[in-house]
């Protein structure tokens, strides 16, 4: 269905990411772009679990390296 464009170790910092701002989030009610933050940190969190990025896909990115391994012997086929 969705290309898996999001490496092992991408994956770590996401999820690391998303733990901070979900947190950040419900530690600082006052902040004013707290919506931002939970926001931030779910679109990271549901991309290091799916293992695809939106933002990857539309600008080419690729930090998977066997999804590029896939592709190569799917193409010599």
């Amino acid at each position: 269905m969705f290309r898996n464009n999001v490496g092992p170790k991408d994956r770590v910092y996401r999820a690391t990411a998303a733990i901070i701002l979900i947190s950040s989030y419900f530690s600082a009610p006052e902040f004013a772009w707290k919506w931002v933050m939970l926001f931030a940190g779910l679109y990271l969190f549901f991309t290091s679990v799916m293992s695809t990025c939106a933002v990857y896909s539309v600008t080419g990115r690729n930090t998977n390296d066997d999804a590029e391994a896939e592709t190569d012997v799917e193409a010599e086929a």
